[in-house]
């Protein structure tokens, strides 16, 4: 593309405003409210105070959200440093806790059933509705050990996820 093709556009707070419900939808899946409408706020004066160009009007609404992504790692990681660490489960998969939930178990885990191949991911669906191996294994008609081996596969990804 001819860099004088190009129009450039400035990205401002109106902007925010304009796609606020869709930015709210992306940070409520890991975020409480009140952090949520906080990082928009932050957003709205981040692109006051300052000159973003972006190279047309359809990658506005992406920078937005991966600036709000961006925000919200940051809020997550600077939260889990003052919290206490503890076991999420008998597995020894290590996660932070605070007052509203595990929100960095709960990305870490929805990054990784994301990647998961589609039966390995129902059977992660189905430990995280709490059946047990029994129950699963009867649900899907597999053997207790093809599961036993589905869950190791699944606590590996767990595990090179984090930190």
């Amino acid at each position: 593309m001819n860099p004088s093709d190009c129009t450039n556009i400035r990205v401002t707070h109106e902007h925010v405003e304009q796609y606020r419900e869709f930015l709210i939808a992306t940070l409520r899946r890991t975020l409480p409210l009140e952090d949520v409408l906080d990082i928009l706020q932050e957003l709205s004066l981040k692109f006051t105070t300052r000159s973003y160009i972006v190279e047309s009007p359809e990658k506005i609404k992406s920078y937005l959200a991966r600036s709000a992504l961006n925000m919200r790692t940051s809020l997550l990681r600077k939260n889990s440093r003052r919290v206490k660490t503890r076991s999420l489960d008998q597995h020894g998969v290590r996660t932070q806790e605070n007052g509203s939930g595990d929100p960095i178990a709960r990305l870490i885990l929805e990054e990784t059933r994301d990647r998961l191949p589609p039966r390995l991911r129902r059977v992660f669906g189905l430990f995280c509705l709490g059946l047990s191996k029994d129950q699963v294994a009867a649900r899907l008609g597999l053997s207790i050990r093809m599961i036993d081996y589905m869950v190791a596969d699944i606590m590996k990804e767990i595990r090179d996820e984090l930190p």
